[in-house]
């Protein structure tokens, strides 16, 4: 869960597009993984610690435990783009009051 101000929001929003990609080549990499990015529509308000979040999905511990290999997805996707200027250009946008790691115990799918 991250927050970005009113100002730097849309900026924000615009930056994690490039985390899309990468997503899109894990999923690839990777079968049982993705990526959604949300934005908080209620509550509201300035006490709200936080108004989006992005949620990864692994298929089994064993693949959360390992990770993504992201530094290699992202020279994939983004060959142009150094990834650590771009994470360090993230953090002065967002602010990440916490991190959680929830269980999926039922899906239904059509």
């Amino acid at each position: 869960m991250f927050s970005a101000d009113r100002a730097t929001g849309p900026s924000c929003l615009g930056q994690q597009w490039g985390w899309k990609q990468l997503a899109e080549a894990a999923a690839k990499e990777i079968p049982g993984t993705s990526w959604g990015l949300y934005t908080l529509a209620m509550p509201g308000g300035s006490g709200q610690p936080y108004n989006s979040m992005t949620v990864d999905g692994f298929p089994s511990w064993e693949a959360m435990g390992k990770g993504l290999p992201v530094q290699d997805l992202w020279k994939k996707v983004h060959p142009d783009v150094d990834y650590t200027q771009h994470m360090q250009k993230m953090t002065t946008l967002i602010d990440r009051p916490r991190i959680d790691v929830f269980v999926v115990l039922d899906v239904i799918r059509k």
